[in-house]
């Protein structure tokens, strides 16, 4: 791995350039999940098939 990153760059810029691909990922995921949840959203609530009764 080449650490001229970590050796020669400023602190904010080395941060800067490690924190897009997570941030980018992280917005990749939240488009993908609200999509899912918006095209399928009877599979997300819970159904009551197989809730148990209290007896009395």
């Amino acid at each position: 791995m080449d650490n001229e990153l970590f050796e020669k760059a400023s602190i904010p810029k080395a941060y800067f350039s490690l924190s897009m691909p997570v941030v980018l990922s992280m917005l990749v995921t939240l488009v993908y999940n609200m999509v899912h949840i918006s095209s399928f959203p009877n599979c997300v609530a819970p159904s009551d098939e197989g809730a148990v009764s209290e007896a009395d």
